[in-house]
């Protein structure tokens, strides 16, 4: 089970300390330095958004990003 003490010390004034945190990430192609200005929110909802664009068959590129 992912459910267990968390160990982000960014957590550390919540009153529960049991989560399911994530605590690696997975394999991505999001340079260093876009990795720097993003927080790790930012980073899990990109993923995640990535992930399911993969899963519908769906791709963005120059054509249709907007």
């Amino acid at each position: 089970s992912a459910i267990g003490p968390l160990a982000n010390s960014e957590l550390h004034d919540l009153e529960g300390m049991t989560g399911a945190e994530i605590k690696a990430l997975p394999e991505h192609d999001i340079d260093r330095k876009q990795l720097v200005s993003m927080a790790r929110f930012s980073l899990l909802a990109v993923l995640a958004a990535r992930e399911a664009m993969r899963q519908a068959g769906l791709s963005c590129d120059e054509g249709n990003a907007h």
